[in-house]
């Protein structure tokens, strides 16, 4: 059987060929030991893992369309729907978007290139990394595909900087083929601080970007070709990222992602999710497993893979143990913000202040402060009654929580806008949803002016609400 070798990858005990086999049955790859002098395009044979023959050479414009007829093949184009109209509606829009995108990445798949998957590290962005990690390990089982060149990498921030981009182009260093590497984002934000990582990343990379984030002005990301958010298709961000990745993942393989899906949906605060429903403690789980990588998984390494993740929801004893963990130290936490905490009225709504150094437990990193205000305003709301926004503040960053029913007359993102505008030297950053956002300070400042400033420019919209 005659194979082209699409891809070459350095190891530390040699080099290994990514060699594809196209006939009328499907497509067949292999990995196997590179023959000194193997160039991208041999035609080869294989016996034993190992190249025993190089008989000519094929044309990439020749690979390329087979590739493009096969890949075009294993796209499953057929319409997911969910039980929610509404989001059915948008998907449909996004549908060619979607096909294209899908396309591209199977390419990769088919033809060897390398692949960075980056998800952000709460439960919207690994839920959306699951789900693809699934779909992608049934297609490379399922059409003999390969275990894929792809490296997972968890995000602990909402910008793709410089220092992102050199280190996606060093992970690929030792690996050529005749397609681009790709990049695939999930959840990382609309901020214009990811304008110089994009830009270095672009010229060399292939690039998917998930999210569902308002579109910042200025953010360049949304030129890219594979730019995929519901806000530009009459969504809006209770169409989570990781939805978005669960909808890519249905072009790939048909697996069963609806508690997956869910756990997205809750991870977020999304208005489509069944808070009590299948996937809600997964939402819990991920949070968890994303917050705090040694205690979830015993790795000494700061990432978390969906692999990682897998592991432990397939294993239901390590799941429960892991689950009573969180809950408890999510309880302990919200009782010390009840005691470390400052209200300011606001016609018959508060303005809670907390300082999460002071609930912030020695011993782990969960809950990690984002995902803490979320669910310490829900607690709020529910023993208070009132309409309410939190203000939660740790190191240089101020994390914003705003209740859902005062959203519209608390314009956060605005706030933050005319705060960096007045603040330019004391704010580094600032941006999110309009019911979940960050200020990042500059270096050095104080953070009660700030504090101050927030509350003031919050009291009117709140009063106006709960009047």
């Amino acid at each position: 059987m005659e194979y082209v070798v699409t891809g070459i990858r350095g190891t530390a005990s040699g080099k290994n060929c990514h060699c594809v086999h196209f006939d009328d049955e499907g497509v067949i790859v292999q990995d196997a030991a590179c023959k000194d002098g193997m160039k991208l395009c041999n035609k080869v044979e294989i016996q034993d893992g190992s190249i025993t023959k190089i008989s000519g050479t094929a044309q990439i414009d020749e690979i390329e369309t087979i590739a493009d007829v096969e890949t075009e093949q294993m796209v499953l184009s057929g319409e997911y729907k969910t039980a929610i109209k509404e989001l059915n509606d948008i998907v449909l829009r996004m549908r060619p978007a979607l096909l294209s995108a899908s396309r591209m990445l199977v390419k990769k798949l088919l033809l060897g290139a390398h692949i960075v998957i980056r998800f952000h590290n709460d439960a919207d962005g690994s839920s959306g990394a699951y789900a693809l990690y699934k779909a992608i390990d049934g297609l490379l089982s399922e059409k003999n595909l390969g275990s894929g060149r792809i490296r997972w990498a968890m995000h602990r921030g909402v910008t793709y900087d410089v220092t992102d981009a050199i280190n996606d182009k060093s992970s690929a260093a030792n690996t050529v083929c005749i397609e681009k590497p790709l990049l695939v984002i999930i959840d990382f934000g609309t901020s214009v601080m990811s304008n110089a990582g994009i830009k270095n990343i672009s010229s060399e990379f292939d690039v998917i970007w998930l999210d569902h984030h308002p579109l910042e002005e200025g953010f360049e990301g949304k030129k890219l070709q594979f730019y995929l958010n519901p806000w530009q298709f009459g969504g809006t961000s209770d169409f989570t990222a990781g939805f978005l990745a669960i909808v890519l993942s249905k072009t790939l393989a048909r697996t069963d992602t609806k508690e997956i899906e869910n756990a997205s949906f809750v991870g977020d605060y999304s208005k489509y999710a069944d808070k009590n429903g299948p996937g809600s403690e997964l939402a819990t789980l991920l949070d968890l497993l994303t917050s705090d990588v040694r205690i979830a998984v015993g790795q000494q390494t700061r990432n978390l893979t969906p692999k990682d993740i897998d592991t432990v929801v397939m294993n239901k004893g390590r799941y429960d143990e892991l689950l009573a963990y969180s809950k408890a130290k999510m309880s302990e936490a919200i009782d010390l913000a009840l005691q470390h905490m400052k209200t300011y009225k606001a016609g018959d709504g508060n303005i809670y202040v907390v300082d999460f150094d002071a609930v912030r437990s020695e011993d782990t990193k969960y809950p990690l402060p984002g995902r803490f205000s979320s669910k310490l305003l829900d607690k709020l709301i529910e023993r208070n009654k009132g309409k309410a926004v939190l203000l939660l503040y740790f190191g240089s960053f101020i994390s914003i929580r705003v209740d859902k029913r005062v959203a519209e007359s608390v314009n956060i993102l605005g706030i933050i806008a005319e705060l960096k505008n007045s603040h330019a030297e004391e704010i580094e950053s600032g941006g999110g949803h309009g019911t979940a956002a960050n200020i990042k300070l500059s270096q050095g400042y104080d953070r009660s002016d700030i504090l101050r400033n927030l509350i003031s420019a919050i009291k009117p919209g709140l009063a106006k609400s709960s009047a």
